[in-house]
């Protein structure tokens, strides 16, 4: 409803002095902004329009520009005056009176005096009469809370929001309104929600209804910081009982909208079932609304990252074939390491084939004993130091053109010169007729041959992919399995409160490592996680690089398993078997997730239980 307040109200409260117009005072103001002539008073045009409807606010400059410039001030009063404004506020009452006739004559609406700054006086002023005049409603059903600095209104089934409220008061958050929630328009896309103890002439107060129909007062329990009187109104959550025939959000591209007041606001249905840390999603929510205002879109990043794999891929499907996946190119190498190439076909470069780790070290090929180098094969990756250069320039001259150019006529691959070896112009010219691929190592000292040899391991190493949230848990890898919906995401981001580090969700990459390690890493896209209902949520972006990790190696695998009320009691915890992952053994256990056990405490408990096996 559109609300009006008269202009004698308004002098009441802000202790306005009347000048002029006794008999106008029950003129009603129903714009909140206050419009502070300026050109009306300079120009002789004269603008119907524009601050028609407004508080007019002259500052006492404006009065002394005129009287300087020794303008004609009568016609410009008249000219001013013919508008119907609500009301004037002025701070010179002085030149008000000089002009008594000219303004009961011409003048349509009150004149008020302030001896306050105009400038400071007109915040105080709009915020007042934004509270009075804007556009409001009173809705129920809804608990209003800040959440990280976003007004969330968290509705739906009647269990799940309350509990949801009080767990999020715990931890810190506050509360705006449980009951008669007082929303306002004050702008044409904004919303402000208010308790209405904190409006005029309603009674409120700041409790919160408990699910056996207890009130707790809010403020008593939880202190001044726990409450707050009113916030934006940013998201709306809709708390629902999982229907598994539902599909659910579980991208968070498609926006959905609940109007208030004409306004679109953001609406999130998450589905409610045994093991869901409501609280924890909330917050999630929270963070992942106020990126999106900050311009961060997680699920879009997602996406975009998603279609640049898959564009890669079809890329390199086209060059090397359906077998790509196992296969490393000279160009892929120099693009990761930043090589310089000293010589080789662009074409060459991006299509030769690398499927091999073994990195080889030419001495005695150089001086023309090639036995050892045809026996083993080694015609994928050669590396060249100073200490290659330095023999092979003792070699005679004859000897060392003849077994140079032998060397070259070997199908090698790629040939890597050290940073600081030093070629002569013989070497780089044979080298060029040649055709080979050679590249030289950055003159950084932070890329040397080892990276590129743990990075071919890597590469050609035996792997395995595993469903479900690698994280690092007190320094021990922890890979969390178990079937959709029993609370996996929403035990790792109450992890990550805890400090714990974000590894990978859904797809985990497993490699075996020559010494053994079981290592863990995103297979292509790192740092993303899928809630239902809530969408994509980029972790790097909401909790920052602290709490995420590139790769761990892992120690134990947790599953979370769901289990029927009579099983409840005979459930056992921490029971440790083991798992064989590719050729390892890795620690497993089973946690039971029903309601009132924390998902996210269960695994610190089992982690711990590892690493006291491991310490005994």
């Amino acid at each position: 409803m559109q609300k009006k307040l008269t202009v004698e109200e308004l002098a009441e409260l802000f202790h306005f002095e009347l000048l002029f117009g006794e008999n106008t005072l029950e003129k009603e103001i129903s714009v909140e902004k206050i419009y502070l002539p300026g050109m009306e008073f300079y120009s002789d045009k004269s603008d119907e329009d524009k601050g028609s409807g407004h508080v007019q606010l002259i500052e006492y400059t404006i009065l002394h520009y005129l009287k300087q410039k020794k303008l004609s001030v009568e016609k410009k009063l008249i000219q001013f005056f013919q508008h119907d404004y609500p009301c004037i506020i002025v701070r010179d009452r002085f030149f008000f009176e000089e002009h008594k006739k000219l303004i009961e004559k011409y003048c349509k609406c009150p004149i008020l005096y302030t001896p306050y700054n105009i400038i400071k006086l007109q915040g105080s002023v709009e915020e007042y009469l934004t509270l009075r005049l804007t556009p409001e409603t009173i809705i129920d059903g809804y608990v209003f809370l800040d959440v990280l600095g976003m007004g969330i209104l968290l509705t739906g089934h009647r269990n799940s929001k309350f509990g949801a409220a009080i767990d999020l008061l715990k931890r810190g958050h506050r509360l705006i309104c449980n009951e008669h929630l007082q929303v306002k328009r004050v702008h044409e896309h904004q919303l402000m929600g208010y308790n209405p103890k904190y409006c005029e002439f309603q009674k409120g107060d700041f409790s919160l209804e408990l699910t056996n129909g207890q009130k707790i007062d809010v403020e008593t329990y939880f202190g001044m910081w726990g409450i707050r009187e009113y916030k934006k109104v940013d998201l709306i959550i809709e708390f629902e009982i999982l229907n598994e025939l539902k599909t659910y959000d579980r991208l968070g591209l498609d926006a959905e909208y609940f109007q208030i007041l004409n306004v679109n606001v953001p609406k999130l249905t998450i589905p409610v079932k045994d093991g869901r840390n409501l609280a924890i999603l909330v917050e999630a929510a929270a963070m992942n609304e106020r990126s999106k205002e900050l311009g961060i879109h997680s699920a879009e990043n997602f996406c975009k990252k998603v279609n640049e794999v898959i564009l890669e891929n079809k890329k390199q499907r086209g060059i090397l074939g359906m077998d790509f996946n196992k296969i490393v190119t000279p160009e892929m190498l120099i693009n990761q390491f930043k090589l310089g190439v000293v010589s080789g076909k662009k074409e060459r470069i991006s299509t030769t084939k690398i499927t091999s780790t073994h990195i080889y070290v030419p001495t005695l090929e150089l001086a023309g004993y090639f036995d050892v180098l045809e026996e083993s094969n080694a015609l994928e990756v050669h590396y060249i130091t100073q200490r290659e250069v330095d023999f092979f320039m003792k070699v005679e001259k004859e000897v060392r053109e003849q077994s140079l150019n032998a060397y070259l006529q070997h199908d090698i691959k790629l040939i890597i010169i050290d940073q600081d070896a030093v070629l002569t112009e013989y070497f780089l010219e044979v080298v060029m007729k040649s055709d080979k691929i050679v590249v030289r190592l950055p003159a950084s000292n932070k890329i040397s041959i080892n990276s590129i040899q743990e990075y071919l391991d890597n590469f050609f190493a035996r792997e395995i992919t595993m469903h479900g949230i690698f994280m690092e848990i007190y320094g021990f890898g922890v890979m969390i399995t178990g079937q959709s919906g029993l609370g996996k995401s929403e035990a790792a981001l109450e992890l990550i409160h805890r400090k714990h580090r974000f590894v990978v969700d859904d797809k985990v990459k497993f490699i075996e490592k020559k010494t053994g390690e079981i290592v863990g890493s995103a297979d292509k896209i790192p740092h993303f996680m899928e809630i239902r209902g809530l969408g994509i949520i980029d972790i790097k972006a909401l909790y920052g690089v602290g709490a995420i990790k590139e790769r761990k190696r892992l120690d134990v695998i947790v599953n979370l398993k769901e289990v029927s009320n009579q099983e409840k009691l005979e459930a056992s915890d921490f029971k440790i078997e083991n798992s064989i992952i590719l050729t390892q053994s890795i620690p497993t256990l089973d946690l039971y997730i029903f309601a009132g056990r924390n998902a996210a405490t269960l695994i610190e408990l089992a982690v711990m239980s590892v690493m006291m096996k491991k310490i005994v």
